[in-house]
């Protein structure tokens, strides 16, 4: 996993698996520095009863980014995840390069005119 945050360049090891009975996409992710800098896991669920999907982001900057939940509607080819944060919210759009076999994880922040500002760009591969 490979980026950018805040134009500097970044690099995490980073690995996903199905838990708690196939019900949540567990992503972790570790930047490759020592010790690292920074790390995360995302738990990724559908509601089916509302279609959409629910996020949780958990990172080593502890609980107060805890206590807001992402959602997004269901969708294949795109995953948009909104985060209502009270000082602004947050945008993660998944994309799936079917042809590189790769994903693209674009991160922004939302102005107060609306408008949405980068603050992050990743591209996962799978190891072989």
């Amino acid at each position: 996993m490979k980026g950018t945050v805040i134009a500097k360049p970044v690099q995490y090891v980073a690995n996903g698996s199905w838990i708690l009975n196939d019900q949540f996409l567990a992503f972790h992710m570790m930047d490759t520095t020592i010790p690292p800098a920074y790390e995360a896991t995302l738990y990724l669920g559908i509601d089916s009863a509302k279609n959409e999907y629910v996020v949780h982001w958990l990172d080593s900057f502890g609980g107060p980014g805890a206590r807001v939940v992402g959602f997004g509607p269901l969708s294949g080819e795109r995953i948009e995840i909104i985060y209502p944060y009270p000082e602004g919210r947050l945008r993660n759009l998944f994309k799936y390069d079917l042809i590189n076999g790769e994903w693209s994880l674009l991160i922004e922040s939302e102005k107060s005119n609306g408008q949405w500002s980068f603050f992050a760009q990743y591209t996962i591969t799978k190891k072989h």
